[in-house]
């Protein structure tokens, strides 16, 4: 089946044909050019699916020159392929776009039809990629349609690449990973321990031992005042008497003596 290669040397288009070299390997051999000329490409090296598209993209129907009598079919925005001489013998095939036709009436010579017609094209890649360049009818290829049942040595060196990449995948996806230490990431940060903090301040346990903790306190310090009301009560009358009994003697009440005995009065009391 003939093809169509765009070479990876000088991104040209040249007819070539394709051989198998090896079980992972495909040879690209130039029509008219000698086997130094090859380019090999082994399925290893086409490592993603978008690595098989672009290499399938490569390979297309050869183009067919554009008869004088076709020219109408050379409209604007018509992709082509056409001829850049890059010097007097050599010639190299490159992909432009049609941005316009400068009509001309065709003439005919010796019975044949010629077309004067010039074509203004702009050029997709080559060494005039971007520009914008005036050609002849004769220097212009029509580009064929791809079709969907490509050739089956490309086909067969396609699905390998497919093949060993999927395996590779399968292989990643049932390999477990371990995170990497990562000190920084061990480490929390200020958010997050004011989170911690702010979360911790409010446990229940720590807001019921708090309250407990204050009852107590509340409590011991009722029972001081209590305890020193009750001793101040009876000292007082005490204190309104005559000297001698502020001084320190016992009173007697019938005839017996009588002390007062308070707890948990603090040694300042």
């Amino acid at each position: 089946m003939a093809l169509e290669f765009r070479s990876q040397m000088d991104d040209a288009w040249y007819d070539a044909r394709i051989v198998m070299d090896g079980y992972d390997c495909l040879r690209v051999k130039f029509i008219g050019f000698p086997d130094d000329h090859d380019e090999v490409f082994d399925a290893n090296n086409l490592t993603s699916f978008k690595d098989i598209a672009e290499f399938r993209r490569r390979f297309r129907p050869v183009s067919v020159q554009v008869q004088d009598n076709e020219c109408s079919q050379v409209a604007k925005g018509t992709l082509v392929c056409v001829a850049h001489a890059v010097c007097p013998d050599d010639r190299r095939f490159y992909d432009a776009v049609v941005y316009k036709v400068l009509h001309e009436e065709h003439r005919f010579v010796k019975g044949e039809e010629e077309c004067p017609c010039s074509f203004i094209l702009f050029w997709r890649h080559g060494p005039k990629a971007g520009c914008l360049t005036v050609q002849d009818l004769e220097n212009i290829c029509r580009v064929q349609p791809r079709r969907s049942k490509m050739n089956p040595l490309l086909t067969s060196f396609l699905e390998t690449a497919r093949e060993k990449i999927e395996i590779t995948l399968s292989k990643i996806c049932a390999t477990p990973h371990e995170p990497a230490y990562d000190e920084k990431a061990c480490r929390p940060s200020v958010s997050q321990r004011l989170k911690q903090d702010t979360s911790t301040s409010r446990r229940p346990s720590s807001l019921i031992s708090s309250l407990k903790r204050f009852v107590q306190i509340a409590l011991k310090t009722f029972s001081k005042c209590i305890s020193f009301l009750i001793f101040y009560s009876f000292l007082k009358p005490e204190m309104n008497g005559n000297p001698s009994q502020r001084a320190g003697h016992v009173r007697e009440i019938e005839g017996t003596p009588h002390m007062i005995i308070v707890d948990n009065l603090e040694r300042g009391l």
